[in-house]
């Protein structure tokens, strides 16, 4: 059983991930970002806080391995900029996303789905 771990204030910013390995997952992903935590507890049952926790993303994407022999694919999901604030109690209990702010663009099949 996770015994579970509290963080009782983390801020990550600027933080730069490239994921593209294979067997890891069956897409490359990059993002630039941040996460802010205030007493926000990760245990077996889920996460717990009564305190908001913030997610900030800038340039991320996420790109499907072209087939065997194929040419590179564009990225399927492109979001230049994102933000999530919630506060984790209030969350199992109502489901409720204090602020949730996206810019995107999704591909399908290499091909750029237009902005509203």
């Amino acid at each position: 059983m996770f015994p579970g771990v509290l963080l009782v204030k983390a801020d990550l910013d600027k933080a730069d991930v490239s994921i593209k390995d294979a067997q890891l997952m069956p897409f490359s992903l990059e993002v630039k970002g941040g996460v802010n935590t205030t007493d926000l507890l990760l245990d077996a049952t889920g996460w717990h806080s009564a305190q908001r926790q913030s997610l900030a993303v800038e340039q991320v994407r996420l790109t499907f391995p072209p087939a065997p022999g194929g040419a590179t694919k564009k990225p399927w999901l492109e979001l230049p900029r994102g933000e999530l604030v919630i506060t984790p109690d209030e969350w199992t209990l109502t489901k409720r996303v204090e602020r949730s702010c996206w810019k995107n663009r999704w591909s399908e099949f290499g091909t750029a789905i237009p902005r509203g």
